[in-house]
């Protein structure tokens, strides 16, 4: 199965076949290859400078009518909280208009990885009772 990782400077955990260090060579990519399905998406969002940063990513994914797939589980690594949320959110208000697909969960808790590996860290920035209004979007029924 297909895992895309974005991130510019953190050690690839194991697993993730498709790496990108920036979101411009992610959003060529995405349009090079429409329709396809991905188990796992991993976003960070501060990518370097004078470039495009995760929500440009996610905005960019969202409204270019050139890129198109699926996913298991969208998620989020980057430890810049309002850019988690703002990515979050953009992805469930595409959901809730019918921009991107119903199916597959937007993981709304943060993801940490330390020199490649995952940490078992439990933890949302969004706020539980936000969780449980928009359950249905988040999980993709």
């Amino acid at each position: 199965m297909k895992k895309i990782f974005l991130d510019d400077i953190r050690f690839v955990p194991q697993g993730y076949n498709l790496v990108f260090r920036n979101g411009e060579d992610l959003i060529k990519y995405l349009k090079e290859n429409p329709n396809e399905h991905y188990e796992l998406i991993s976003f960070d969002h501060d990518l370097g400078q004078n470039v495009m940063d995760g929500f440009d990513v996610v905005k960019e994914i969202v409204n270019n009518e050139n890129i198109n797939f699926t996913f298991d589980k969208f998620q989020f690594h980057t430890d810049n909280l309002t850019g988690f949320v703002n990515m979050f959110y953009y992805l469930i208000s595409a959901r809730k208009n019918n921009v991107i697909s119903m199916k597959g969960l937007i993981d709304p808790f943060k993801h940490t990885y330390i020199d490649g590996l995952e940490e078992n860290i439990n933890y949302s920035p969004i706020a539980f009772n936000k969780r449980k209004e928009i359950e249905n979007l988040i999980k993709g029924k």
